[in-house]
């Protein structure tokens, strides 16, 4: 059995809960005996006990917002993968069977672009793949008195130029928005 100072009933109100908690078989003697004693506290240690109390609610109502954030950034990831448009192709290459390319465009006013460019079999049979993230610029332009409409992909080292192709086609040309002279396939299409 617990030992409580006795003074101003805490003893014998510990002492009830115990016997007839014990009798009952419930384990949780402690804690009845623990809450009946706030009772009959003097009124400074149920100052410092107020205090506390208050002190460890700040504390769990901080963590709170902070797992609150959390889930907030979370959805807002959601939400930015549910706006972004994706394209995914293979186009030639001249030392091996060809680069694939899969770009994730941010439909948003941020114009953010993740690219990951991966050539085939290219070092002793195994893929290398280069990851870029940046912006991408929307370019309209007259060439030969042809509206030209087109994604420069601005990464910090390089730059990649793609045409628009309808709804669902992004073909890679080059800096002066020109296609390629061998009539190969440079497209990308819209997943």
């Amino acid at each position: 059995m617990p030992t409580f100072p006795a003074g101003r009933g805490e003893g014998v109100v510990c002492e009830m809960f115990f016997n007839r908690d014990k009798a009952a078989g419930n384990v949780n003697y402690a804690y009845l005996c623990l809450k009946y004693q706030f009772l009959y506290l003097s009124p400074q240690k149920k100052e410092v006990m107020k205090k506390t109390l208050l002190f460890f609610t700040a504390c769990a109502l901080m963590a709170s917002c902070q797992n609150t954030a959390k889930s907030t950034g979370a959805e807002v990831e959601e939400a930015a993968v549910a706006d972004t448009l994706y394209y995914e192709g293979v186009v030639p290459a001249a030392d091996g069977p060809g680069v694939r390319y899969e770009i994730a465009l941010a439909q948003d006013s941020t114009m953010g672009v993740r690219m990951t460019e991966t050539y085939l079999e290219a070092e002793n049979g195994k893929d290398m793949t280069t990851q870029y993230v940046g912006k991408a610029e929307q370019v309209v332009e007259q060439r030969g008195g042809v509206e030209v409409r087109g994604l420069k992909l601005d990464f910090e080292n390089e730059d990649f130029y793609f045409v628009q192709k309808g709804d669902t086609t992004l073909r890679m040309v080059n800096s002066d928005w020109e296609e390629a002279a061998s009539g190969l396939n440079y497209d990308l299409k819209r997943k």
